[in-house]
């Protein structure tokens, strides 16, 4: 994957029934996860050490590949995007 594009003209983040597991681990790291943001949205990601605010955002940038579910930038899933979706946090 080419981790250098971004998507210039950003619509939509669409998340549905994310779930996600280390391959070390048994237990999910994130269950059932479900956002949608618009353009112009803001969204908080908070929680203590070891949520999983750092492996959401790997996730939809697509650092890395769900265990299960879906991701979506304008309508698109990540692995059929042209552009990988990245954000300056």
């Amino acid at each position: 994957k080419d981790r250098d594009k971004k998507v210039t003209n950003f619509k939509s983040l669409s998340i549905k029934n994310l779930f996600f597991k280390h391959e070390d681990s048994e237990i999910n790291t994130l269950s059932d996860i479900n956002i949608k943001l618009n353009k112009n949205e803001s969204l908080a990601i908070v929680g203590p050490v070891g949520a999983g605010k750092s492996t959401l955002l790997d996730l939809i940038s697509g650092e890395i590949d769900s265990t299960e579910g879906d991701i979506k930038i304008n309508f698109s899933t990540n692995s059929e995007c042209d552009e990988v979706y990245s954000a300056a946090i």
